[in-house]
């Protein structure tokens, strides 16, 4: 695909479950949001922490969320990386500690 992500990449799934994550303002149960296929969970994800970002206008902020979320939702740390294709490499480490660490606050780890 040229973007990093795997040929069986859904777009529409992904962009849902973006949509979901950036509109709602609470982490949705572990059990239903593993009731959804990879890409709408990678894409809640996401979404939620864009919506924090905006929030609060702090990248690291995102990233946290990000983590966190993903190590909270069982998502391997290798597909959120390829779904994040985009991210420098500081970027990648501070959502790396938060999802080692499934802490919202991982600053200062």
């Amino acid at each position: 695909m040229g973007d990093g992500l795997s040929e069986d990449f859904d777009r529409r799934m992904f962009d849902l479950g973006f949509a979901a994550g950036a509109d709602i303002d609470e982490d949705l149960a572990v059990v239903e949001l593993r009731s959804r296929v990879l890409w709408w969970q990678l894409g809640f994800v996401l979404g939620r922490g864009v919506a924090q970002m905006a929030q609060s206008g702090d990248f690291n902020r995102c990233a946290m969320t990000v983590g966190r979320l993903c190590k909270v939702y069982s998502i391997d740390f290798s597909v959120l990386l390829n779904a994040i294709v985009a991210l420098s490499n500081e970027q990648r480490d501070v959502v790396r500690r938060a999802y080692d660490h499934g802490s919202a606050d991982a600053e200062g780890l």
